[in-house]
């Protein structure tokens, strides 16, 4: 019951008390006063005072718990903005995380690429010289029997050239993995961050 209905029956109590007494008084200064009706409302009077005392004790613990339930409700709100404020820096960080991840992935693949890259060129190039010294001297011979020679010699070529290729792919799928793999799990992170901001609410 709000604090102002509690006043309202205070200040009803209040006036019935006035007027009884009021009647009291007026009564007992009459010149024949008639003991037992003044009896009577004595023990109204006295009635009216206890249910007034006991109206006044239930007005003082309803303004307590209302004071009280104020400031649990502040508590609380205090604590949904905490649990909010860092809600959102979690994310934040996620996302930092997830960027920087990003950004370590690409220049590590870079790395890998350049330096493998760097590592085959001489021994491609050298290759390169060896099968043209040799095709030189094959040219010499039969047409056939180059054809045969050059086919032989370009093998090792391409299955070099192949490996290299295969190299490479398997890099970008371990990197496209890697990187599936960081999405989801910043992801999983952000629905559970997420999760936990709307059971708070």
């Amino acid at each position: 019951m709000p604090a102002a209905i509690y006043l309202l029956v205070g200040l009803l109590i209040g006036a019935a008390f006035g007027f009884l007494w009021g009647l009291v008084q007026g009564r007992s200064r009459a010149p024949v006063p008639d003991e037992r009706l003044a009896n009577e409302l004595r023990q109204q009077l006295a009635q009216r005072e206890g249910d007034l005392s006991k109206l006044r004790e239930q007005m003082t613990s309803a303004l307590r718990a209302q004071a009280e339930a104020q400031a649990r409700s502040q508590a609380a709100e205090e604590l949904l903005a905490d649990l909010k404020r860092l809600h959102e820096n979690a994310l934040r960080e996620a996302r930092e995380a997830h960027n920087q991840a990003l950004a370590d992935q690409r220049a590590a693949f870079r790395s890998l690429s350049q330096e493998t890259l760097e590592k085959v060129q001489p021994a491609f190039i050298e290759r390169i010289i060896q099968t043209v010294a040799t095709l030189q001297e094959a040219a010499k011979g039969d047409l056939a029997q180059r054809k045969q020679e050059i086919a032989t010699l370009i093998e090792p070529l391409k299955q070099h050239l192949e490996t290299y290729q295969k190299r490479l792919q398997q890099a970008e799928s371990a990197q496209a993995a890697t990187l599936g793999e960081v999405g989801k799990r910043l992801e999983t992170l952000a629905q559970s961050s997420q999760t936990l901001a709307q059971e708070t609410q």
